[in-house]
């Protein structure tokens, strides 16, 4: 006989990657989810994406400290499926949306698909970061992610003064921000 769970105990199960309770979800939903997208125009590859992002994006909603279950797991976590195969449709531009978008669609629905653009211009970001040369990521990195101030970076970069290391830093900057602008998949992401 096939364990159930409870909404209660699937959450705590996933927080816990309660192995038993993780096995139980994929055997329930993989090949549900797999099935209504290679229906609506998407292939097995395709399928398996959009129900691991789906399965990562519930996950870190749930250790999120607000996070309440407003409606059953079921339904919550197709409508993530749902929401993340429509975005992945919208920026491949395959097919006319209004066959698989529901009638209405909830404030929740609404948010995810906000996240999942938000996710998709952070991936971008992060791909057209690595386009940089290796002084504009030095710069960059140091700046952002390692909260160092413009005259120890100045230091460490060998430049005259902090003043330098700011107009360095504003280039690489202005670069960046246009790499990821120019980009057909940001262009997409704006015009949905």
């Amino acid at each position: 006989m096939k364990a159930s769970y409870s909404d209660e105990q699937i959450i705590q199960g996933i927080k816990a990657r309660d192995n038993l309770v993780l096995t139980y979800l994929y055997t329930e939903y993989q090949e549900e989810i797999i099935d209504f997208i290679m229906t609506n125009k998407g292939d097995r590859k395709e399928a398996e994406d959009v129900f691991q992002d789906s399965f990562v994006k519930f996950y870190q909603k749930i250790h999120k400290k607000d996070f309440v279950l407003k409606k059953s797991f079921d339904a919550y976590f197709k409508s993530i499926c749902l929401n993340t195969w429509i975005s992945a449709l919208k920026l491949k531009n395959k097919q006319n949306l209004t066959d698989i978008i529901p009638d209405e669609i909830d404030d929740t629905d609404m948010i995810l698909f906000y996240e999942y653009k938000n996710e998709q211009v952070r991936k971008l970001a992060r791909k057209e970061f690595l386009k940089l040369g290796e002084s504009c990521r030095r710069m960059l990195n140091m700046y952002f992610f390692q909260r160092k101030q413009m005259a120890e970076i100045a230091f460490l970069m060998d430049y005259q003064n902090a003043q330098i290391a700011m107009n360095k830093k504003h280039k690489c900057l202005k670069y960046l921000k246009e790499l990821i602008i120019n980009h057909p998949t940001f262009k997409s992401l704006m015009n949905e």
